[in-house]
């Protein structure tokens, strides 16, 4: 993520998938945002990624 100059401030979750990709849930001020990275063969590269603005009052599930 930071060769990919993706700020974040913690990694929340991530999910491996059956064809060398993962999902990642991460943190950045008060944004949620998911990723997805692909692996190769010793790196990883950056797909995709969304985020949501959050109410930092708000209960979250």
């Amino acid at each position: 993520m930071l060769k990919s100059n993706i700020p974040y401030e913690e990694i929340l979750k991530t999910f491996d998938t059956v064809d060398k990709h993962t999902v990642i849930l991460y943190r950045n001020d008060h944004q949620y945002n998911v990723g997805l990275l692909k692996h190769n063969r010793q790196s990883w590269t950056w797909i995709v990624g969304t985020n949501s603005d959050i109410d930092p009052e708000q209960d979250i599930d």
